[in-house]
């Protein structure tokens, strides 16, 4: 036998090993690409802190516990999508959208801005951009299911309008579009072996600039069952956590220092092919 034909008898001998080798490497690696999905409902207790409105003549600062009387409420909810691709320079994508409001009536007087019997409502849902990169290797280590560093920006949506019941003062209203604030991002999970299949989560969102600062945690925990599909990955359950955010913001759109907090309650579903 030739030497010529020898060596094509071994290339096609590592081809066929390359491509085994792959198609199991891929087989214990997983979904090549992911989608999740998930929201629930984020109850959180009564806001604390300031707010600066723009009475026209001059700003009007005030504090919310005592001037407003908002109240905790239940209705907040929150949705979040994520794509998560093997392409390590494009950055993977997560959007979010949380709904926080707060309401609540008082008899008060603020100077220069309105007084009476005041019906207050504070909404400031966001939704929020992020692109965010894995750190290479980290999921080598024991029990490390992701560690990932980003850049996102949370885009407010929300309101402030103060209106008099008896109808002796003119309304106060404050729109917040257009208020925008970037920040950096990062997330670790880890999956213990002895925990069940329960994955615990932490997440953070913060930046400090000029007279500003932001800061946002959340924590969590979930428990998922996987479908048994072959050739696709598809998984739902039930996630549980805390999450506060506190707002120091000097801008012109939004000036405020308020704090939210409270614990949340979702679901989630994963596809992955």
């Amino acid at each position: 036998m030739s030497t010529t034909t020898n060596n094509n008898i071994a290339k096609k001998l590592l081809a066929k090993v390359a491509l085994v080798s792959v198609l199991a490497s891929s087989s214990y690696a997983g979904a090549i690409i992911d989608l999740e999905v998930g929201g629930g409902v984020w109850s959180t207790g009564a806001p604390t802190g300031t707010f600066e409105a723009d009475a026209g003549n001059g700003a009007v600062s005030f504090d919310l516990a005592n001037q407003t009387n908002l109240t905790s409420t239940s209705d907040n909810t929150y949705l979040w999508a994520v794509l998560d691709h093997p392409i390590p320079i494009v950055p993977n994508i997560r959007i979010e959208q949380t709904t926080l409001k707060s309401v609540g009536t008082k008899t008060v007087n603020i100077t220069n801005l309105i007084s009476g019997d005041i019906d207050t409502t504070l909404d400031l849902s966001s939704v929020d951009y992020i692109a965010y990169w894995g750190v290479p290797f980290a999921t080598w280590l024991p029990f490390l299911d992701e560690l990932d560093f980003g850049i996102g920006g949370k885009f407010f949506t929300g309101s402030l309008s103060m209106k008099d019941s008896s109808g002796v003062s003119d309304p106060y209203e404050q729109s917040f579009d257009g208020a925008t604030l970037p920040y950096g991002y990062g997330k670790v999970r880890v999956e213990p072996p002895f925990m069940f299949g329960i994955g615990l989560e932490g997440e953070l969102k913060y930046i400090s600039y000029s007279s500003s600062t932001f800061s946002e945690f959340m924590v969590k925990a979930d428990w998922g069952m996987t479908a048994p599909i072959p050739a696709i990955d598809i998984e739902a359950g039930l996630e549980v956590g805390y999450r506060t955010i506190s707002l120091d913001i000097d801008e012109s759109e939004l000036k405020t220092n308020v704090d939210f907090d409270g614990v949340f309650f979702g679901i989630y579903a994963k596809f992955g092919i």
